[in-house]
């Protein structure tokens, strides 16, 4: 059953409640879920909005102090009871306060903005280092999107990350978490793939993770003993070795066993003249040196495809400055727009992962983000829609682009190759020329890449 929505006059055609069969056809979304607030009664004080969760959101790291993410998110909409104060104001004086993913109205609200844009859902990350140990937070929040989706018919799946820990810990953990997982796989809800339900594991084979292949062949044995569909969130190099793959061999036969195939790409974009700035240019030399070629391959060896796509990003307070602030602009859309129409146009993918619904620490975020200067706190220098030249677009423009094309996917048809902007917007006519960026927007681009796995 088809629902229309509509936003600043443009109309889409959304499922009111999404197929769970297949991940075929679909535009799913990475869900962090990994904010917290000493508001929220579990004792993490602000994690991820504050590096390390110690101190309360406060002016930039360059200036003393503890500001962990990019974006800020549009706050108009959440009410009294899902905001934790902060050290942030906004101009008319009044406290900036951020919320907690452990509050099932706020990731409702989350899941709603999703259906609202015609997006399919989302892949909840559960990193291995919360699964051992005190892993309520993180089953709450769990539980927060999965009485989300059924709520809104989205569909939702579980995303394993092995960052941070090492292969002696990391098979052990999934075995104790199986029988919450196979509980999920129960729901109404949850993603299914190949006739199973789906669970995806990212990180394995990356060299700046800490599992090794004997281990990885053991986790792969251990989920298809379970029968289940695996997921691959794989380096970029998974297809031919180097790079950001992990320096020992047998890692070509462990990525060629995943049934669905994902690499990452997020601050993965460079320039022809080798600099790290990231620009449509560079996503062009993307699609034709990995997109075309992994596509064949993971099809020769019998394997779904799954790119990774995302907005714009920045990572200057989490890597204290190591980063420039806004180093991939998100050029009013054509940013995310152009690697869409290179991965279901150029490439013919039929399915696609958004990084993602709330990824403010990286500036990846798709959700609602403040439009101008004005709605954000005046004591911090954070990322809005608006920070790019000649730009305005509405708090939930990004997952409006998503859901074009997640609108394309489901009809198996191209998406258009020019970027339709919404009605009383303004988004540049044509891409921005290639490597040409303002210096207002971002700086300079000298500094090395900060490697974290992702930038």
């Amino acid at each position: 059953m088809l629902a229309v929505s509509a936003f600043a006059g443009v109309v889409f055609a959304t499922a009111d409640v999404v197929d769970r069969s297949s991940m075929t056809g679909k535009y799913m979304m990475g869900y962090q879920g990994w904010f917290s607030t000493p508001c929220d009664g579990f004792g993490r004080g602000w994690s991820h909005w504050t590096c390390g969760g110690g101190g309360i959101p406060g002016p930039d790291p360059l200036d003393n102090g503890t500001l962990c993410f990019e974006n800020w998110p549009d706050m108009s909409e959440y009410d009294a009871d899902e905001l934790c104060p902060t050290n942030l104001v906004y101009a008319d004086g009044s406290n900036a306060g951020l919320y907690s993913a452990a509050h099932p109205k706020t990731v409702r609200r989350h899941i709603q903005w999703l259906k609202d844009a015609g997006v399919d859902g989302v892949w909840k990350q559960r990193f291995i280092a919360t699964v051992t140990g005190n892993s309520s937070f993180n089953d709450r929040v769990a539980g927060n999107v999965e009485a989300a989706c059924e709520a809104t018919g989205r569909v939702w799946a579980t995303m394993y990350d092995v960052s941070g820990q090492h292969g002696d810990v990391v098979l052990g953990a999934l075995e104790e978490d199986w029988p919450k997982l196979e509980a999920w796989m129960q729901g109404d809800r949850y993603l299914h793939h190949r006739g199973r339900p789906a669970v995806a594991v990212w990180g394995m084979g990356f060299r700046s993770r800490m599992v090794n292949v004997s281990t990885a062949h053991a986790v792969l044995d251990f989920f298809e003993s379970k029968n289940v569909t695996v997921v691959g969130g794989t380096p970029t190099w998974w297809r031919t070795g180097g790079h950001d793959v992990m320096n020992t061999t047998g890692w070509d036969e462990v990525f060629r066993r995943f049934a669905v195939i994902s690499p990452w790409t997020v601050g993965r974009y460079s320039s022809v003249d080798g600099t790290r700035l990231e620009t449509l240019q560079s996503i062009d030399n993307y699609v034709t040196q990995f997109i075309i070629p992994d596509l064949a391959e993971a099809r020769r060896v019998g394997a779904d495809y799954m790119p990774v796509v995302w907005p714009g990003g920045s990572a200057q307070h989490e890597s204290r400055g190591v980063e420039h602030w806004n180093r991939a602009p998100r050029f009013g859309g054509w940013f995310l727009w152009r690697q869409l129409y290179n991965a279901i146009n150029r490439a013919g993918v039929d399915m696609i992962y958004g990084a993602m619904v709330d990824e403010v620490s990286e500036g990846t975020a798709y959700y609602k983000i403040a439009s101008d200067n004005a709605s954000v706190p005046v004591n911090a220098k954070l990322l809005y829609n608006d920070v790019d030249p000649g730009v305005r677009v509405p708090t939930d423009w990004w997952m409006q682009v998503a859901g074009k094309a997640a609108e394309a996917l489901r009809a198996g048809q191209n998406v258009s190759e020019v970027l339709e902007c919404c009605e009383g917007c303004s988004c540049p006519p044509a891409p921005p020329a290639a490597d040409v960026v303002s210096e207002e927007s971002v700086g300079y681009w000298s500094k090395p890449l900060f490697d974290k796995g992702a930038w």
